[in-house]
């Protein structure tokens, strides 16, 4: 991956609240998660090839999808 800052987008499934520590690269931070199906977000810099996840707490989490990538804005379709 080049080395350049980029967005992660975790969509993930918390059986309770609790706290998940994320690594990238060399970035860790600490991200709150909801009980339930819910999406984390994240800016990361640097060049890395995974995305690490623990859990400080006794909580289960089940990751559905991690996106990494620029930000693009959404344009609505102004067709009549």
């Amino acid at each position: 991956m080049a080395d350049a800052p980029w967005w992660v987008r975790i969509d993930y499934l918390a059986g309770d609240d609790g706290t998940v520590f994320v690594r990238a690269g060399n970035d860790v931070q600490k991200i709150a998660v909801e009980k339930g199906l819910h999406s984390m977000f994240l800016a990361t810099t640097g060049a890395y090839d995974e995305v690490l996840l623990r859990t400080s707490s006794e909580i289960s989490l089940c990751v559905d999808n991690v996106h990494v990538g620029g930000i693009e804005p959404k344009v609505k379709d102004r067709t009549p």
